[in-house]
């Protein structure tokens, strides 16, 4: 049972993996955004966006899952958490979804502008949820470069 765990955990490790899900964490953050910079017409690369984002969220759920299954500590961790909360922001990215991707601008004065500034809140909350996220990453990585450096300087002695 150790041998496909210690086999996932490689896997998840893997510069690869890691380079991998960083991508997607990046993309996550900015691509909507640069999207909304670049003015590309709505047909047909609003499908193109839903279909890199559905990607992006999948990867965050494999990673998620990854996790769980190879980390003790993870599973109900402050981190697990701020996965979750990252990846379940990704609805708001998706436009058939939740998000905002061509849908026309209407100003509907049955709208509270207190709502308005909630909705606006909890998603900056869930890109914060994401920073995060690439925080950890980031650990991750100067942890896997001290812990190279070390291994190293005790090899030489």
């Amino acid at each position: 049972m150790q041998g496909w765990r210690h086999r996932l955990f490689k896997c998840n490790n893997s510069t690869f993996a890691t380079a991998l899900f960083n991508g997607c964490l990046i993309f996550a953050l900015f691509g909507g955004g640069t999207w909304q910079l670049l003015d590309v017409p709505d047909e047909p690369w609003n499908q193109v966006l839903d279909v890199l984002m559905i990607m992006t969220t999948s990867l965050f759920i494999i990673e998620v899952m990854l996790c769980c299954l190879t980390n003790r500590g993870y599973p109900l961790s402050f981190f697990f958490f701020m996965d979750i909360l990252g990846t379940v922001s990704m609805i708001f990215e998706i436009s058939f979804l939740l998000g905002p991707a061509g849908k026309p601008n209407v100003n509907d004065t049955n709208v509270e502008p207190a709502l308005v500034r909630i909705a606006r809140v909890a998603k900056m909350a869930a890109r914060a949820g994401r920073f995060l996220k690439l925080a950890k990453f980031m650990e991750l990585i100067i942890f896997r470069r001290r812990r190279r450096q070390r291994h190293e300087y005790s090899a030489s002695k």
